[in-house]
């Protein structure tokens, strides 16, 4: 394919252009890790990482979470990448918003088991507590120029809470 970009003209076999972003290089994919929980425990953690990716140097990325039974308690950036230039958000209700670079003369990553993002919650009811990946958001990956990389790809993750085991105590007489 052949793209034109600010007035350069990119002619390779990795461009990828859709409606809303032209794509340059593999894309690489981005990844919400899984976890269990018991209700009430505090500090459950996913990451949110970077796989197959080549000059990576800045991300942004839009998420959701069942507010049902988790609470959001932090969202620590990097280490995969310096967050030089961040903005961690998280929006009322169920959103959390993540968008930050790295400076030069920091050279780009490239690789897989990026952490992005440390998410941190408390577990408040059980079921399955899906942490995913806004539709009408757009994720994105950028090189040091700029351009977007990627993701090709998003999987969402969840962490998967159980209610507490009840305790008690048994009374009456063994017979043998």
């Amino acid at each position: 394919p052949t793209a034109i970009l600010c007035g350069h003209i990119i002619i390779g076999e990795n461009v990828f252009i859709d409606e809303d972003t032209i794509l340059i290089g593999d894309g690489g994919d981005i990844v919400v890790t899984t976890n269990v929980a018991n209700v009430g425990d505090a500090n459950v953690t996913v990451q949110v990482i970077a796989n197959s990716v080549a000059n990576l140097y800045g991300v942004q990325a839009y998420l959701q979470y069942d507010s049902s039974k988790l609470n959001l308690s932090n969202i620590a950036l990097g280490p995969g990448l310096l967050p030089e230039v961040n903005v961690a958000t998280s929006q009322p209700g169920n959103q959390i918003n993540f968008q930050f670079s790295q400076l030069s003369p920091t050279l780009p990553v490239t690789g897989s088991g990026i952490v992005l993002a440390t998410l941190s919650f408390t577990a408040t009811a059980p079921g399955v507590a899906d942490i995913e990946f806004r539709p009408s958001a757009t994720t994105l990956f950028s090189d040091n120029n700029g351009f977007s990389i990627g993701p090709a790809t998003k999987t969402n993750g969840s962490i998967t809470v159980s209610a507490p085991v009840s305790t008690g105590s048994v009374t009456g007489n063994i017979l043998r």
